[in-house]
């Protein structure tokens, strides 16, 4: 289909459902100087059980606009 990219944007469910299939390859984070409260988290249990496992993001940029602040990187497979 000559389709190389998708850029999603969601919530915990379909987040965290991406990262265990490992169908990500870049995320993008937005630190706004903003409170919400509440319970909503990017990811619910994707797996990781020690520190080891994180996973790591490499070729991080930050990139500030306006008041926020806008972080993205490759996600970097463990070694």
């Amino acid at each position: 289909m000559g389709i190389h990219k998708v850029l999603v944007e969601s919530g915990n469910f379909l987040n965290t459902e991406l990262i265990r299939k490992k169908l990500v390859d870049k995320v993008y984070f937005f630190i706004a100087p903003k409170i919400i409260g509440g319970e909503k988290t990017s990811f619910g249990d994707i797996g990781i059980k020690n520190i080891e496992d994180i996973i790591k993001l490499k070729d991080v940029e930050y990139k500030k606009l306006r008041e926020d602040i806008l972080i993205s990187g490759s996600v970097k497979e463990n070694e």
